[in-house]
């Protein structure tokens, strides 16, 4: 899950701390063109939709995951590590993600 998103998410279901710098411009300084309002409510509904689709995504990662696991397991029941260039190859990954 990315981090960043649910700060995003706190923030804008919690609200940010309100401060003079922060007003929007009003259409005549901002050069006179049409202006959007998004309501503290459509953001939070947003907000609150975007994080339901992250645990969504979250959940049907775990799921992948827990296959990758079980198979895993399966070969290791059976022996399939104990093969010297499977071992080597899984020794190689292994010191690849290390550095």
């Amino acid at each position: 899950m990315d981090i960043q998103r649910v700060g995003m998410f706190l923030r804008t279901v919690l609200g940010p701390a309100k401060k003079a710098e922060d007003k929007q411009p009003s259409p005549k300084d901002a050069g006179g063109g049409d202006q959007v309002q998004i309501s503290a409510d459509a953001r939070k509904a947003r907000a609150v939709q975007e994080f339901t689709d992250m645990v969504q995504t979250a959940k049907s990662l775990d799921s992948t995951d827990s296959e990758r696991v079980e198979q895993a397991r399966a070969r290791v029941a059976s022996g399939e590590y104990l093969k010297e260039e499977v071992s080597r190859e899984v020794a190689s990954k292994v010191l690849e993600d290390l550095v």
